[in-house]
This record gives C-alpha cells, structure tokens and sequence, in this order.
C-alpha cells in the first residue's frame, strides 16, 4: 500500500462491516447505533503500530488526517516515522494558512481534502 492514514483523532470501539458508520448520533429511524469509544487504545499506540507496518514493508508511506498543529507536534515528540501526509479540510473557505505553514516547515506534505466548501 502507498499511503495508509489515521483517519480521525478519536478511536471507536470496532463494529462489524454490516453496521452503518459514521453513526456519531444515534438515530433509531435510521437504524444506525451510537458509536462508542475506545479509551483502550492511544493514539500513540496506534501511530506506533502503523510504523511497524512500514518496518515489515506492507505500507510504503503512513500519515495522519483531521489534526490540527497541537496533534501533529504531539505525534512529532514519539514518532520514529514522522508522518508522510497530513490530509485535512482545506478550500477557498478553509484556507488552513497556519496548519499549512507549520506542517511544511516540520517537512510533511499536505493533502487538501473536501470538496470547495459548504455553501449552504
């Protein structure tokens, strides 16, 4: 795999693939449940666990994805692979000047993600 990312700073508790995500609100018209979280399992933990994806060769690049600047340092302090990508919501309404900024000068590149803005 070229590129794998955490997806999001929050663990959930595993769900079986027929159950619907993301099901932050529980809905039961919608039959969809309450996702629960996992305060088993750190985001350092599940960082370290990607770089060793990297050390058996399944994974050529790993990176992180919806961080802000303070997430990204934190991963810089116990990172033995620092993060390839950063991908976040990025657009002519969401600049992320500063993330940008900072992302780049810690020598990660940055991944724009969303379509060109809510305009709703």
């Amino acid at each position: 795999m070229d590129l794998y990312l955490i997806h999001y700073p929050i663990a959930l508790k595993y769900k079986e693939p027929p159950i619907k995500y993301p099901g932050w609100i529980h809905d039961e018209s919608a039959k969809v449940p309450r996702m629960e979280l996992d305060e088993g399992v750190t985001y350092q933990q599940t960082w370290e666990a990607m770089e060793g994806l990297i050390r058996e060769g399944l994974v050529r690049n790993i990176g992180v994805s919806n961080v802000a600047s303070g997430k990204i340092l934190d991963i810089l302090k116990y990172a033995k692979i620092k993060p390839a990508i950063v991908q976040n919501e990025i657009h002519p309404y969401l600049t992320q000047d500063k993330l940008i900024k900072f992302v780049r000068q810690q020598g990660v590149q940055v991944m724009a993600y969303s379509q060109f803005g809510d305009l709703s």
